[in-house]
């Protein structure tokens, strides 16, 4: 009976993944509203035989969707319930990219103190981690919230970070090219 289980588990997890690739190619397209559907489809079958993790990730793929659309009330309710979700399990990379996520949210919501918050953990994560493109991407976004403030000298300190990133030896080229591109 178990592994029939297993099997029923695996089938139904297998198609979540589906709906969420489908969700991914509506959203890159721009067909938000097809890639709600397919994305909540994939967080309804989730939620049912996921992991914590899986039931985070579909949550936050719907999340970003209404993040894009400027519904950022709707956006930020779901980043929250993403919260319990990742720190009972979530991976430290889960975290960071959750993190990244909830504080560009919160920075197109005019609300650059709260989204600095959360940038700044997923930078300590990314710190302990190899590659320096997430970190780049971390510093552009902290600049961007010092702007938002009128904090223009952070802001730029930020930005200098990132193209010392871009030049140092130990940069990979593709990491190079994503951190010298990124807002300057």
């Amino acid at each position: 009976p178990s592994t029939s289980m297993d099997n029923i588990k695996g089938i139904q997890l297998n198609i979540a993944a589906s709906f969420n690739d489908l969700g991914l190619c509506c959203y890159a397209t721009g067909n938000y509203g097809e890639a709600l559907d397919y994305f909540g489809q994939s967080r309804d079958i989730k939620s049912v035989f996921g992991s914590d993790t899986d039931k985070a990730n579909a949550i936050n793929n719907l999340a970003g969707v209404y993040g894009s659309l400027g519904q950022l009330a709707s956006a930020t309710a779901l980043f929250e319930q993403e919260i319990p979700l990742l720190d009972k399990h979530g991976t430290p990379e889960d975290k960071a990219r959750f993190y990244c996520n909830f504080a560009e949210c919160l920075r197109y919501d005019r609300k650059p103190d709260q989204a600095l918050g959360y940038i700044r953990l997923a930078l300590h994560i990314y710190e302990g981690t190899p590659g320096t493109s997430n970190i780049g991407q971390c510093h552009i976004s902290i600049g961007l919230c010092y702007l938002q403030q009128r904090k223009f000298e952070e802001a730029m300190s930020e930005f200098q970070e990132v193209r010392s990133l871009a030049e140092s030896p130990n940069t990979k080229p593709d990491e190079a090219r994503i951190n010298a591109g990124i807002g300057l």
